[in-house]
Parts: structure tokens; C-alpha cells; sequence
């Protein structure tokens, strides 16, 4: 049995040295034990609805209907015509108990309810991810490097917009006196965070999967819990988890046209861990000294859009109750997140308390190296 040693990782005093270190190592590892082979995928489609007993009662009923169609006899027909209502039955009923399971299993139930009614009345052909051509600057590009570099520049252009000047009249004045401490991490808080990843088939550029890192957390633990530790210290996000695989998802309408496209960026598993290790210590912050608004409902535990829509409905009767006008506002922001100033969201932030080396580190994941893209 082979046991393997990070002490050249822990050796290192600087993160970005000290991470690549270790992430060499287990990608090797990752690809000595989980080789790619070549596998011959099935066209067929597989409902989960269908069990082997409606599969061979689906083959019952074809010959039934073979025998009724040759010889039109009054009883060959009362056996076909019974047995195939009683297949139909069986087949709602196999659905019925598998939507369901599915729904109640599922994390989110509205989304799942969704997809289950989608799958029903879709009668389309399956979407092609295919992109043939786009269309830019007045040209059709087919060529498939070309489309993938004009992407990746469409996206990088859209978060490089300078918005400052249209939003600085909307500056908070207000400032958090207490500032934010980043205690230690420990293997015990890596273990928790990576257990509660989900089981997403997505794969980063190493293609390191989320399964693979659940199986090693109390192996490789005690390392990240480390290099953690020593990332937040020194203020800085390691340069190789800021690499992503970035998907053009199609929204609507014309699909050569590149606004109707949305970014997926697959980011690493690793990146992840950072990431809610970060978040649970800034979520901690708010909390403690009452950063938010209570009326925030987005990206709040415990909350969600549900408890939003009660509290206007509430709100609405109330005032109704009272004999007093109502009046709503409805914002629908298309691409937000593509547009948030990184500038004027580190003085936000500066001014909850997020200073020192917990801005710096926010500074460095935001920010990219023009090094890093050659």
C-alpha cells in the first residue's frame, strides 16, 4: 500500500505555489486511478416509469394486437381491447408514484414540479447544443474556434463595462465600525463543507469530480484545511481555481445572436470549497451585526421567494384592510450579475466591515492576471 505525503505543499510559504503543488499531485493521482476509456452510449431512452413488468406487458399487448389484427374476431378483440386498458392503467399509475417519488426527493419541488409537467406536454425534438453559426460585426462565423473565441470575448467584454459613473450617485454613507476576523479552518469545518456538495456530473477543467472528492475528504482534508488557512492569511485566491469552463446557454429567440445566450462557467470543485468556506464566514459576519435588510429574501438561509411574496400579500391586505392605496414596483433586471461594478462591490463591502486580508482575497478572486490567459 502506498501512502502519500504532502510535506512539499506544506513546505511552501506562498498559496499560489503551494496549491499547484498539491493540485499536480492529485491530478495525477486522479487520472492514474480514473483513466478515460471509450464507452458506446445508447440511443435509447430510458424512462424510469418503466419497469420490466410493463415491458414484457408492452410485449404481451403487441402480440395480443398481432393476433387481433389477423383473425378480426369478436374474442380476439375483447382480449386485446381488456388488456389494453389495463396496461394503460398500469403505465399512469407507474408514472404517478415515479413523479412524485421525484418531486418529494428533490430539493427544490417547485423546480421539480416544473420539469415533470415540461416532460409530459413537451412533444418537441430534444434541443441541439450544436452551434452552427453566429452572427458579429456583420459576419456569419462557422468556423468552431471562432465561435468559441468570440463567446469568450462576448462574456469578458459584457463584465468589463464601466458602470460606476451611472450608479455613484447610489453610494452608501453608512459604515460598520467592527471589522470581519477570519479565524482558522480545520479538517472538521473541509469534511462538513464538502459533504454538503452536491452531486453534480459537471467537472471543472481538470475534470475532478465532486463524487471522487466526497470519497478522499478525510484524506485529503487536513491538506485543503491548510492551504485554506494560508490563502485567507495572505489575502490571496489561488490563480489556478480561477480558471472555468464557460457553456453558452440559449435563451430565446434567434439563436446565431449572441446577447440571447446566458454564461454557465463551470468552476472547479476545489474553487467550491473555497468558496463556502469564504461564504460561511462572511454569512456569519452579516448575521452577528446585522448587515442585511430583513427584507433581503435572495441568497438568505431560511429564506426564500415564497416568504417574499407572503410578506407583499400581507402587506397588500393590510393596507387594503385600512382603506390606503397600494402600489408595487417590479424590477426585472436582465443580466445583473454580468453588470456589478467589482469596484464599487469592494467599497460596498469595505464599508460592512470586510476589510484587510478578507478584501484582499475578494480582490484577487474577482480579479484576473493577464499572464494567467497567455
Amino acid at each position: 500500500m502506498v501512502s502519500l505525503s504532502f510535506s512539499d505543499v506544506y513546505s511552501e510559504t506562498e498559496p499560489n505555489a503551494a496549491f499547484n503543488k498539491f493540485h499536480d499531485w492529485l491530478c495525477l493521482l486522479y487520472k492514474l486511478c480514473f483513466p478515460y476509456k471509450k464507452v458506446k452510449l445508447s440511443t435509447k431512452s430510458h424512462l424510469n416509469w418503466i419497469s420490466k413488468g410493463i415491458r414484457n406487458s408492452c410485449a404481451k399487448n403487441r402480440v395480443l394486437r398481432k393476433i387481433y389484427y389477423r383473425r378480426k374476431t369478436p374474442q380476439n378483440k375483447h382480449k386485446y381491447k381488456t388488456y389494453s386498458k389495463l396496461l394503460k392503467k398500469c403505465i399512469l399509475c407507474s408514472k404517478k408514484t415515479t413523479n412524485k417519488k421525484y418531486v418529494l426527493n428533490s430539493k427544490n419541488t417547485c423546480k421539480a414540479t416544473w420539469k415533470v409537467i415540461q416532460d409530459e406536454i413537451d412533444t418537441k425534438p430534444q434541443y441541439n447544443n450544436h452551434i452552427d453559426f453566429i452572427e458579429y460585426d456583420n459576419e456569419v462565423i462557422t468556423f468552431p474556434t471562432q465561435i468559441a473565441n468570440t463567446f469568450n470575448n462576448f462574456f469578458i467584454e459584457l463584465t468589463n463595462k464601466d458602470i460606476q459613473d451611472n450608479i455613484s450617485n447610489n453610494k452608501s454613507n453608512q459604515i460598520l465600525n467592527n471589522s470581519i476576523y477570519l479565524s482558522p479552518t480545520d479538517e472538521y469545518d473541509i469534511n462538513k463543507v464538502i459533504m454538503t456538495l452536491n452531486n453534480s456530473k459537471s467537472e471543472g477543467f481538470d475534470g475532478i469530480c465532486t463524487k471522487v472528492i466526497k470519497a478522499c475528504n478525510k484524506e485529503i482534508g487536513r491538506v485543503l484545511a491548510f492551504l485554506i488557512n494560508l490563502s485567507m492569511v495572505s489575502g490571496i485566491f489561488p490563480d489556478k481555481l480561477k480558471f472555468s469552463l464557460i457553456k453558452p446557454l440559449f435563451k430565446k429567440d434567434k439563436k446565431s445572436i449572441l446577447d440571447n445566450y446566458r454564461p454557465i462557467a463551470l468552476v472547479p470543485i476545489l474553487s467550491k470549497v473555497y468558496e463556502k468556506i469564504m461564504h460561511t464566514k462572511l454569512t456569519s459576519f452579516f448575521d452577528k451585526y446585522h448587515v442585511l435588510n430583513h427584507s433581503q429574501y435572495g441568497f438568505q438561509r431560511g429564506k426564500s421567494t415564497a416568504h417574499a411574496v407572503f410578506d407583499m400579500v400581507k402587506e397588500t391586505l393590510t393596507c387594503l384592510n385600512d382603506n390606503n392605496y397600494t402600489t408595487a414596483l417590479f424590477f426585472d433586471m436582465s443580466k445583473a450579475f454580468d453588470f456589478v461594478s467589482h469596484s464599487l462591490l469592494l467599497e460596498k463591502l469595505e464599508k460592512c466591515g470586510i476589510r484587510g486580508t478578507a478584501l484582499n482575497w475578494i480582490k484577487t478572486y474577482l480579479q484576473i492576471d493577464d499572464n494567467l490567459l497567455k
